[in-house]
């Protein structure tokens, strides 16, 4: 992952959240931007009342406001993943 100067320090009201995903976001403890880069896409989505719609916009607001584009890649694809599954285990 790579490192860009102050961005992993900066505090998530920088990213201009919802507010509900902040609050989301804050009860889990998360801070920093370096705080959200250590979840995988199945760790932001089970973020209690966040769901894979609020990880979808966490997602968002990272990559407007930072320059983490692979992990936003990464995430973005794992979100993906998860859509998936949870569609076809709705249509069994």
């Amino acid at each position: 992952m790579n490192n860009f100067e102050g961005e992993e320090k900066m505090p998530i009201e920088e990213l201009d959240l919802p507010i509900m995903i902040f609050n989301c976001l804050k009860k889990a403890g998360i801070v920093f931007v370096e705080d959200i880069l250590l979840y995988n896409g199945r760790r932001l989505r089970n973020i209690p009342n966040l769901g894979l719609t609020g990880a979808r916009e966490v997602v968002y607001y990272v990559l407007l406001k930072t320059q983490f584009c692979d992990w936003v890649d990464k995430v973005s694809d794992e979100l993906y993943d998860i859509e998936e599954e949870e569609k076809k285990s709705n249509n069994n």
